[in-house]
C-alpha cells in the first residue's frame, strides 16, 4: 500500500493526508525545515 502525488499541487491539496506521512518517512522533519544553506 503506498502513496502517489499525481504532481506538486497534489501536495497542498491533500496536505491533511501527505504531511504527517511525510513528516513519519523523514523522521520528523516539517514542511517548514529547510536545507541548510551551502
Amino acid at each position: 500500500v503506498g502513496i502517489y502525488a499525481p504532481d506538486a499541487e497534489a501536495y497542498t491539496v491533500f496536505a491533511d493526508i501527505f504531511d504527517p506521512i511525510i513528516d513519519d518517512y523523514h523522521g520528523g522533519f516539517k514542511k517548514t525545515d529547510k536545507h541548510p544553506p551551502k
